[in-house]
């Protein structure tokens, strides 16, 4: 009896651990694309306000 108990929690701590890492490189790469997209966004704004003063 206690071992099926030690068994299932080990099989549950797996879960969670496996669960962990994918979540950590998911948010790794969510930071990553987070910086692609203010790179992105910092160029089209530049390039906007660029146009802006040549216009004036």
């Amino acid at each position: 009896m206690e071992d099926e108990k030690v068994k299932d929690i080990n099989a549950l701590l797996s879960a969670f651990e496996s669960r962990n890492e994918i979540l950590k490189e998911e948010i790794k790469q969510n930071e990553e694309a987070i910086k692609k997209m203010q790179k992105e966004l910092t160029f089209i704004l530049e390039n906007d306000i660029e146009e802006i003063k040549v216009a004036e």
